[in-house]
């Protein structure tokens, strides 16, 4: 849906420039390459409320500036036609926005928290926040619910779980041969996690997702990738990761994946290019200890 033009985007220095496509996009690398940057130039540009930017991009309270926030970048956001440029040297940022074919709902998801322009929504721990997330269906316009696609999820993607039935703020779960009423609070930390991911995409049009492996065994996060996948493929969604499961299965459905450095981005399109990728490598020989 967007092409992203990188000459410079701090901590990314690129000798020649680098243009990814932002629609099913994987980004992998390890810590301090540079893909959480990526996602902060990209929210700049797609969110022009600063309100709403300042939701989103919740750093900016630390650093007290979004050119401190972006350090040095020199990138052009398109969609068809219509582009926007980001230019910052750290101190001043210069901008050229556009009006986008719509205005676009944003969300970010990092580790246990997510980001939304109104603020910010912690499913994990907070129990009005899952609550909320969990009945959601009551307010939804959709004709399909949000619950109802949380449970086919469980039913027919992730089916480690016995939960029949979610309603109001409870769960109905098979203990010990019977079925019982649970309050939400007790869902297992990575179906909390799950939910988030899916919560946020239903309402979202652009979702980014940082850290997208953090609390998801390797089962439960394959399960959740091929739902994303068949249910939410009209969404652009950029899921931040260092799991070469991610990796290995963005390149087998034919996402956009890449392999981001410090000093170089590479498009990742065979599975036979994981060879060449030293941080996949080592990863796999971790595996083997």
């Amino acid at each position: 849906m967007f092409t992203l033009k990188i000459k410079s985007l701090a901590p990314i220095e690129l000798t020649t420039p680098q243009t990814l496509d932002i629609g099913k996009t994987i980004l992998y690398g390890s810590n301090g390459s540079g893909k959480t940057s990526i996602i902060r130039a990209l929210t700049y540009l797609l969110v022009p409320n600063e309100s709403e930017r300042r939701n989103l991009l919740y750093e900016v309270e630390v650093v007290k500036s979004f050119a401190k926030l972006l350090g040095y970048a020199d990138i052009v956001l398109c969609e068809d036609n219509k582009c926007a440029e980001l230019r910052c040297n750290g101190v001043n940022l210069a901008v050229s926005e556009t009006m986008w074919s719509r205005q676009y709902r944003v969300a970010r998801v990092v580790g246990d928290y997510m980001f939304l322009p109104q603020g910010s929504v912690d499913p994990i721990h907070n129990l009005e926040d899952i609550s909320r997330v969990i009945t959601y269906s009551a307010s939804s316009p959709e004709p399909e619910a949000f619950i109802d696609k949380v449970e086919k999820f469980l039913h027919d993607y992730y089916i480690e779980l016995n939960i029949a039935r979610f309603h109001g703020t409870y769960f109905k779960e098979l203990v010990k041969d019977r079925y019982t009423w649970l309050p939400v609070a007790l869902l297992p930390y990575g179906l909390k996690k799950a939910i988030s991911i899916l919560y946020a995409l239903e309402i979202s049009d652009i979702v980014f997702v940082e850290g997208f492996e953090a609390a998801l065994h390797l089962d439960l996060m394959r399960s959740l990738l091929d739902f994303i996948d068949d249910m939410y493929g009209g969404k652009v969604i950029v899921i931040e990761t260092h799991s070469g499961l991610s990796l290995r299965w963005g390149i087998a459905k034919g996402w956009s994946v890449y392999y981001v450095k410090r000093d170089s981005i590479t498009p990742l399109t065979r599975l036979e290019d994981l060879s060449n990728i030293e941080l996949f490598k080592k990863e796999v020989e971790a595996l083997t200890l």
